[in-house]
């Protein structure tokens, strides 16, 4: 095999154009100091291959990137920032997927995380990788023996927030997603500097708001089962492991097994401080105030009697506001291709088969067949 003059074989990269979606504010603009480093390996890597970055400067910009990038014929797409545009990423694939069915597969993503949150790169396993080695999975991804799985991703139909509601806000996510106090510690969290970074900054909104918030009387249905009620503090609907900058949720929770993990905070308030520790080690599956299951779809609504001018109750996805109830989520079974370390704990499916790669991704990786 020809080898670039990084000393790497990039055949798997032939005929493949790469697109990064790179937020320059992500990290306290450190993605921005990323671009650099990139650009560089890029030029010496990738000589026989055409790529771009491609700036975000706004919400949402992702999201419209991507599916122009797809349109001009670009099959790989890297998000370069946190769990926001890594959401963004994933919505304008899915966007570009529901209007193109017969084209499902063709779109490969991959992830270089620079956020402070960090969520689903933990959900991954490479929360200790460095910069180097996340663009090395992109750009040498038999080193890491690292082809794409195919992954699932949640939707979510929402209520639009005022003065729009009752519109419908309709948005996918790959990670988690919950609604009650994670909302409002989101919210917090997101309109503040995150400049302590993000174990810090959630740290702190979540002991500010669990001060502040009032458990609220909701109603939920698990697939096609009988509506339950109770006072709530959270619901979280997880694909993945983790959210919250660290905390394990979902420590059992897999984004390739169709199932949410999900789990139903009754009546928590200031007094169940010892749970706090417990979600960050991920040992608070058990308590006795949480009822945890699965579900492929979970609807959630305030109660009836519920008092009508009490503020909204905020619905959190990937870390991002989009806004509240009454919502329905629904899990979507193998929708996206993702290009990750094998290594990692995604490969860990609670004893289900691993699912396949996309068919001829590894043709040009001898080393990977046996």
């Amino acid at each position: 095999p020809v080898r670039s003059p990084c000393g790497y074989d990039h055949s798997c990269h032939d005929d493949t154009k790469i697109v990064f979606i790179l937020n320059p504010k992500a990290g306290g603009g450190k993605a921005a100091q990323v671009k650099e480093i990139l650009e560089h390996k890029l030029k010496r890597c990738l000589q026989d291959t055409q790529w771009q970055i491609s700036l975000t400067t706004a919400m949402g910009d992702g999201i419209t990137l991507v599916q122009k990038a797809i349109s001009d014929g670009f099959s790989l797409i890297v998000s370069i920032g946190g769990d926001g545009t890594h959401n963004e990423v994933v919505n304008g694939i899915m966007a570009y997927q529901q209007e193109n069915k017969d084209k499902e597969g063709d779109i490969v993503m991959s992830l270089i995380p620079v956020g402070t949150g960090g969520d689903f790169q933990r959900t991954l396993g490479t929360r200790e990788f460095t910069i180097e080695q996340h663009i090395d999975v992109v750009l040498h991804p038999q080193k890491y023996s690292a082809v794409p799985q195919i992954t699932d991703i949640a939707h979510i139909q929402a209520t639009k927030l005022p003065p729009d509601s009752p519109a419908i806000n309709e948005r996918y996510y790959i990670n988690t997603s919950s609604c009650g106090i994670s909302g409002a510690i989101c919210n917090g969290a997101n309109n503040s500097s995150k400049a302590l970074g993000g174990f810090v900054t959630f740290f702190y909104q979540t002991c500010l708001q669990t001060l502040r918030w009032k458990n609220r009387n909701m109603r939920w249905q698990l697939d096609d089962g009988p509506w339950e009620r109770a006072d709530v503090y959270q619901i979280v609907m997880a694909n993945g492991k983790c959210y919250g900058g660290g905390m394990v949720i979902a420590p059992e929770a897999s984004i390739t097994d169709g199932l949410f993990d999900v789990f139903i905070f009754k009546d928590v308030g200031v007094l169940d401080i010892t749970l706090l520790p417990k979600i960050y080690r991920g040992t608070h599956v058990d308590y006795d105030k949480i009822e945890s299951t699965r579900a492929s779809k979970v609807r959630v609504e305030l109660a009836e009697d519920a008092t009508a001018d009490a503020e909204p109750v905020l619905i959190e996805a990937d870390g991002e506001i989009i806004g509240t109830l009454p919502a329905t989520w629904t899990l979507l079974p193998k929708q996206i291709s993702l290009l990750y370390p094998q290594t990692t704990l995604l490969n860990e499916t609670r004893g289900t088969e691993s699912k396949q790669a996309k068919p001829g991704f590894t043709d040009s990786f001898p080393e990977l067949q046996d």
